[in-house]
C-alpha cells in the first residue's frame, strides 16, 4: 500500500516513527531510574514452586486483594480417612507479602513467580539460595530417624491417554512429580489441617503386622542394612543402589509387602506403570523420581508388560517402552545412587534372565542371575502353618483359640489373601453374634 493511498505524506510517516522511537527510549530510561529502586527477579519452574514453599512458610499475605483456594481429596491422619481439604492458593494478581516488615510483591501465572521489592530489603543471591535450601531441607534425608518420607504416587507416560484430561505424565513442561495438583498442594498451605497431618498413613509396625517366611524377614533385613550403609558403600565406590525381583503367585502377599517396606525403609515409593510409556516418557519419569532419592521404584507385574523381551503390552501400538531402553535406566551411565528397585511378576518364567531371575532355582532365596540390576530374588509362597497362625490371632484378636483352629487345616493350600478373606467371614460372624447377643441380653434385663 503507497503512503498516496493512505493519505499520509513522507514527513507524517517519518515524524510518527521519530515519536515511536523517542517513546521507546523514555521507557527505557525510566525503567533504568526504577531500578534504581526496585529490583524484579524471576523464578520458574523447579524454583518457582520452591519460592511458592518458602512464601507460604516464611512470609504473611497481605489481608488486602484477591483470595484464591482449591480443594483436594487427601488422606488425613487424624481422623483416618479421606476428605476434601482446602488449601490457600497464591494469587494470581499481583500481591503484596510481608517478611516482618520487609515487603514484597508477588506475581503468580501458575507457574512462574516474579517477585518485585525496594532494593536493599532483599539481596537477590541470598534469597535465590535459601529458597533452595528451604525446599531441599523439605526432603533432607541425613538422619532416617526424622521426619516422615513415605508416600505412594504413580508415574503415568502417555500411551493411552487419549482425550482424557492429563495425569501425573511424564514429558510436559511440569513433570512427571510436578503436576498441576501436586504443585499446588507444595507451594500452598493447607487450612484447618498442617502438612503433616496429611498424606497416606505411614504405620511403622506394618511389617510385623505381616505373616512373613524366613526367605522374606531376610531380604527386608537386607534392605535395611543397605539404607543404613551408604557411607559405607560411597566409600568404597560401589554404587548405592539395590535391586530386587519380587514373584509368586497372585494374592502372597507381594503388594502388601512393599507397602510395608517403604514405612520399614521411610522412603517414597514412586510406582511406574510401563504400559503407558515411550523410552522417553520413562527416562523423564526416572529422571523426575530421581530428585527425591533415595526411594524405591516400583515395577509391578512386570509380565503383563514384557514376556522375554517383548512388550506385549502396547501390540498393536509404536513408540512403546523397549526392554532395552528399560535396562538402559536400571544400569546406565547416570548415578543412580539411593535407588531401590522393586521388581514384581506372578510368572517368573516370562523374565528374562538379563533382568534378573533366581539362581539355582531360587533355592537360597537371595542371588540373582543379573546383580547390578537385580541383586536379590525373594519368592512368595502360600502362608505356611506359622504364618497363617499368626495372621488368625491378629484377626480373632479377643476370642478364644478353639473358635478359629480348623481354619489352619481348611487353609493349607491358601494364599495370604485366600486366608485372610477366609479368617474375616468367621470372625466377622463371632463378632456380631456375640455383640446380638449383649443387646438381647440387655433387653431381657
Amino acid at each position: 500500500m503507497s503512503l498516496v493511498s493512505t493519505g499520509l505524506t513522507p514527513a507524517v510517516v517519518a515524524g510518527g516513527g521519530a515519536v515511536a522511537m523517542l517513546w521507546g527510549n523514555l521507557k527505557l530510561y525510566f525503567s533504568k531510574i526504577v531500578s534504581l529502586f526496585l529490583i524484579t527477579v524471576t523464578y520458574d519452574d523447579q524454583l518457582g514452586m520452591a519460592m511458592g514453599t518458602l512464601l507460604n512458610k516464611e512470609f504473611k499475605c497481605s489481608r488486602l486483594g484477591k483470595k484464591n483456594y482449591g480443594g483436594w481429596n487427601e488422606y488425613v491422619r487424624p481422623i483416618e480417612r479421606n476428605q476434601l481439604v482446602v488449601y490457600e492458593r497464591i494469587p494470581q494478581e499481583p500481591t503484596i507479602w510481608w517478611r516482618g516488615w520487609r515487603p514484597i510483591l508477588i506475581a503468580y501465572d501458575g507457574s512462574t513467580i516474579t517477585a518485585t521489592f525496594l532494593r536493599g530489603i532483599f539481596n537477590t543471591n541470598i534469597l535465590a539460595i535459601e529458597i533452595v535450601d528451604k525446599f531441599n531441607g523439605m526432603h533432607s534425608t541425613q538422619d532416617w530417624r526424622q521426619g516422615d518420607r513415605f508416600f505412594v504416587r504413580k508415574l503415568f507416560g502417555h500411551i493411552g491417554l487419549g482425550t482424557q484430561e492429563p495425569r501425573a505424565t511424564a514429558g510436559d513442561k511440569q513433570s512427571a512429580e510436578v503436576t498441576e495438583s501436586s504443585r499446588d498442594k507444595l507451594m500452598n498451605r493447607p487450612l484447618r489441617w498442617t502438612r503433616d497431618e496429611l498424606g497416606q498413613p505411614n504405620r511403622k509396625s506394618a511389617m510385623s503386622d505381616l505373616s512373613l517366611e524366613k526367605n522374606v524377614t531376610d531380604a527386608v533385613k537386607s534392605a535395611v542394612l543397605w539404607r543404613d550403609s551408604e557411607k559405607w558403600f560411597k566409600k568404597r565406590h560401589i554404587p548405592w543402589k539395590r535391586g530386587m525381583m519380587l514373584y509368586g503367585k497372585p494374592g502372597t502377599g507381594k503388594t502388601a509387602f512393599i507397602r510395608a517396606l517403604g514405612q520399614e525403609l521411610n522412603m517414597p515409593i514412586y510406582s511406574f506403570a510401563l504400559a503407558t510409556m515411550t523410552n522417553k516418557d520413562f527416562s523423564d519419569c526416572w529422571e523426575d523420581a530421581m530428585d527425591r532419592t533415595p526411594c524405591i521404584f516400583l515395577f509391578e507385574d512386570i509380565d503383563a508388560v514384557f514376556n522375554g523381551r517383548e512388550n506385549v503390552a502396547v501390540k498393536g501400538l509404536e513408540n512403546g517402552l523397549t526392554f532395552d531402553g528399560f535396562l538402559n535406566s536400571l544400569d546406565g551411565v547416570e548415578n543412580t545412587d539411593g535407588v531401590f528397585i522393586v521388581i514384581t511378576t506372578n510368572n517368573i518364567k516370562t523374565i528374562d534372565s538379563a533382568l534378573g531371575i533366581p539362581t539355582n532355582g531360587g533355592s537360597d532365596g537371595s542371588m540373582s542371575s543379573r546383580p547390578g540390576r537385580i541383586d536379590r530374588t525373594v519368592e512368595f509362597r502360600p502362608l505356611d502353618e506359622a504364618g497363617r497362625i499368626k495372621m488368625a490371632k491378629r484377626i480373632f484378636d479377643g476370642f478364644e483359640d478353639s473358635k478359629w483352629k480348623a481354619l489352619l487345616k481348611e487353609g493349607v493350600k491358601d494364599t495370604g489373601a485366600q486366608f485372610q478373606e477366609r479368617c474375616c467371614r468367621l470372625a466377622l460372624t463371632l463378632f456380631w453374634e456375640e455383640k446380638n447377643n449383649q443387646l438381647k441380653g440387655s433387653e431381657d434385663e
